[in-house]
């Protein structure tokens, strides 16, 4: 990333909003649209028949996970395209690597239509290049890729080209006027970037692949809002409510500020997502039942509070390097699905790793005394919620 510069001219870049389909990085070589699918094999069945899984029939395969926040937001969205095309020649089947038990108390509460099964061992996510999620593939009735995207990207047009065989539209709504490219001011005058003093780049990203940051500068190459939202305002995706269109957009991200005046880094952060994915954003207290961690630090090691922050999580892992309080929380409760609050000094940052078995009710908890010493316990607490809108209607009535 540039470094700042020492010259006292700030510059701010504000991208306007635009849909792309989004992944992670590649584990596997990922096969291509146009190319034949790999072979499909499916664990065991939770919802809906066995597909034929035979040249005939197309296939809409949605790679998803319970713990994956834009997944469960896309799910109204796909039960009703399964719902519109149930007698149209095409299976609708959505996978998941999780355990057994897991899935199946989700699908109590959160219905989902077309073919519901196991993806043992991500064997399948693997075989079309270890997709992130959520990732849509998109195969027509003679085996072949026709997309690789994510599940807002698929409406009722695409599904029916795919049936003709026809070139599939755009994988993207309408352009509205939030996307028409900026024009160059009067002057015509520039800045070049190592002549910034500050900076913040918004614009539209084509994948997901997480983020990066320190004190005093922050980079994503592509994330969602919410995620990046969290960040800026170091707050829970959990507790951060919007709808599930603004959800489902992606940005990459990059912004600096003075190295010795760290703390004008996350203002500047919150202003360039507010003016570039044109939301307004509010604050509200509310009482709710949480989970508390005490006897922090206990085991997790301290962070040098210049250490980048980078780390991962799937279900029964977290790796954790230089995360703060807030970073850790978030972690918390995608694994436990409540309100997690973890106090801690706002300066710490810590480094852990910590694995549970999610199968088993309770072993999180059981795992986060034995490996790192804190406890869960259950209070009422009034907390800090982010409530975020759109400035502008959606272009389209069905767009998410």
């Amino acid at each position: 990333m540039p470094q700042p510069a020492r010259h006292g001219i700030a510059r701010f870049w504000v991208a306007s909003l635009l849909f792309l389909p989004a992944a992670t990085e590649l584990v596997n070589a990922q096969p291509r649209p146009g190319q034949p699918a790999p072979t499909i094999r499916l664990g065991e069945i939770l919802h809906g028949k066995q597909p034929a899984l035979t040249p005939g029939r197309a296939l809409l395969i949605e790679f998803w996970a319970t713990w994956c926040v834009p997944c469960r937001e896309n799910i109204p969205h796909l039960n009703q395209l399964a719902d519109q095309f149930q007698t149209s020649g095409i299976d609708f089947v959505s996978l998941s690597g999780e355990p057994r038990e897991t899935v199946k108390r989700f699908l109590e509460d959160h219905p989902m239509h077309g073919i519901v099964a196991l993806d043992p061992d991500g064997a399948m996510a693997n075989a079309f290049g270890g997709v992130g999620l959520p990732t849509t593939v998109l195969i027509d009735s003679t085996g072949t890729i026709a997309a690789i995207t994510q599940p807002a990207m698929v409406n009722a047009a695409v599904i029916e080209a795919l049936l003709a065989h026809a070139p599939l539209p755009p994988l993207r709504p309408e352009t509205d006027s939030r996307t028409v490219k900026r024009r160059t001011l009067a002057g015509g005058a520039t800045i070049a970037d190592d002549d910034a003093q500050a900076r913040a780049v918004v614009r539209p990203a084509d994948r997901w692949h997480g983020s990066r940051s320190t004190d005093d500068q922050y980079e994503s190459d592509g994330n969602g809002l919410r995620a990046l939202l969290a960040d800026a305002y170091d707050m829970p995706a959990l507790r951060i409510e919007m709808p599930a269109y603004l959800a489902n957009e992606i940005y990459a991200v990059q912004a600096w500020v003075p190295r010795r005046h760290p703390e004008t880094l996350k203002p500047l952060l919150q202003a360039a997502l507010v003016a570039g994915a044109s939301i307004r954003v509010r604050r509200e207290q509310r009482p709710m039942d949480v989970l508390a961690v005490s006897g922090v630090p206990g085991k997790m090691a301290a962070s040098s509070p210049y250490a980048l922050a980078q780390g991962g999580f799937k279900p029964g892992d977290i790796s954790a390097e230089g995360y703060t309080a807030e970073m850790v929380g978030s972690y918390f409760e995608l694994a436990v699905g409540k309100p997690v609050v973890l106090d801690a000094p706002p300066s710490a940052k810590f480094t852990f790793k910590l694995r549970w078995d999610p199968a088993k009710p309770g072993d999180f908890a059981a795992a986060l005394q034995d490996q790192l010493g804190l406890e869960l316990k259950a209070e009422t607490r009034t907390l800090e919620f982010l409530v975020v809108d759109s400035l502008e209607a959606p272009t389209e009535p069905n767009r998410r």
